[in-house]
């Protein structure tokens, strides 16, 4: 099967929120995609043999994901990015209602 790569991108999950709730919920998102590679669900790219797995690189308020370039692995990438979002919005509206 040839592998291809898939780029997405996703706006709108954190539109205006506190840094250090915005660094609780890319922290939350990063053990999200670990928890995924550990059960092997999610498949990192390797770039050497034997080397390494990565999955994710993990910016001040940037995102790249790495994996497998199958339309399963794009499947489980934009499951996880779903939650994200959903978690980031109930935090954005948790604050929302204490200001």
């Amino acid at each position: 099967m040839r592998k291809q790569i898939f780029l997405a991108r996703a706006e709108g999950c954190i539109k205006a929120i506190h840094c250090p709730l915005f660094l609780f919920c890319m922290e939350v998102l990063g053990h999200s995609i670990e928890d995924s590679v550990s059960k092997k669900i999610w498949k990192p790219i390797r770039p050497a043999r034997g080397g390494p797995g990565i999955s994710q690189l993990l910016f001040a308020d940037d995102l790249i994901l790495f994996g497998e370039g199958t339309e399963k692995q794009v499947g489980v990438m934009e499951e996880i990015m779903s939650q994200f979002c959903h978690i980031s919005e109930i935090y954005q509206h948790k604050e929302e209602e204490d200001s």
